[in-house]
């Protein structure tokens, strides 16, 4: 009996032993599935997007540019957001001394011609220009003259007359005194800057409210720009531009502006296949479509105007 339990369990034993590596095996075999199957994720190399930008154009890259160009030339330029930097009070704002030698010196450079292309009206445009030389064109371009030349005088309707009228009589009981208030010869601007700086809420609200009562006067433009709503009799920068262009006989136009009411004249300064460049700002900085480029604000424009004296100057 003993005998045949001791065999038993030796065959037992031996079975067990027999098993074994098969067992082993197996699981080996399922490991080196798993193995298999993953392998590919852990080799496979990490993707790399490439990111694709614009190259971006320097001021110097646009002197040139315009340099390149051969005939007389045009530059034509805002004056607040371009020449000077924006302040709080339009009166206060100046155009800094280094960019008025830049002008200077392209002034003086022959088959250069300069304008100043301004929301601004003669008088307010003077004082900023002084005894810069180049045309003027003031009121959106309403009214274009040579430096050093008489004002033409606006042509304004009786009926636009009596709706501005209105208008302003409307500003005067609707809008407090946050509010600034410039009146000008032929229209009315609204600066909502130091409202804003208080309370922005509240500066959109009634810039929204003054847009609609002037927009029910069919005899006025309504145009809004940067923190600012002008309303009345305006011009129109991007015509002003091409006749100025025609007047002087240019073959190549550059035009530098930073606002909305900017737009057209950049698209039309790059559609007769100069330079529209738009100047970048905190509350602006995107440009518009058909711009050439952007400036970095009024030190960018500082640094295109030093850059194309020194281009053109010798050409």
């Amino acid at each position: 009996m003993i005998v045949r339990r001791r065999v038993a369990l030796l065959a037992c034993t031996c079975a067990l032993l027999l098993l074994l590596p098969e067992a082993g095996a197996a699981a080996r075999g399922r490991v080196a599935k798993i193995r298999v199957r993953t392998a590919p994720v852990r080799t496979r190399p990490p993707v790399r997007r490439t990111r694709l930008t614009r190259p971006a154009a320097t001021p110097r890259a646009f002197a040139r540019q315009l340099a390149r160009s051969g005939g007389r030339v045009l530059i034509a330029l805002d004056i607040d957001g371009v020449l000077a930097p924006i302040v709080k009070q339009p009166g206060r704002a100046r155009i800094p001394k280094k960019t008025r030698d830049a002008l200077r010196r392209l002034a003086a450079i022959p088959g250069v011609e300069l304008a100043f292309i301004t929301g601004r009206d003669a008088d307010s445009a003077e004082k900023m220009l002084g005894d810069l030389p180049g045309w003027r064109a003031v009121g959106h371009g309403l009214l274009v003259y040579r430096g050093g030349q008489p004002v033409p005088t606006p042509s304004v309707t009786g009926e636009q007359e009596k709706a501005l009228a209105t208008f302003r009589g409307w500003i005067g009981a609707q809008l407090p005194p946050e509010v600034r208030v410039e009146h000008k010869p032929t229209s009315t601007a609204l600066h909502f800057r130091e409202l804003d700086a208080r309370s922005p809420a509240e500066a959109s609200r009634l810039f929204e409210r003054a847009r609609r009562a002037a927009s029910g006067h069919p005899g006025l433009t309504v145009r809004d720009g940067r923190q600012v709503l002008e309303v009345g009799v305006l011009g129109h920068k991007d015509q002003a531009l091409l006749h100025i262009a025609g007047a002087t006989g240019a073959q190549a136009i550059a035009f530098a502006g930073d606002d909305v009411t900017d737009e057209p004249a950049i698209q039309a300064a790059a559609g007769a296949g100069g330079l529209g460049l738009y100047v970048r700002s905190r509350e602006r900085p995107g440009a518009p479509a058909g711009a050439s480029g952007t400036l970095a604000g009024t030190r960018g424009v500082q640094r295109w105007l030093s850059a194309l004296a020194d281009e053109l100057a010798t050409r």
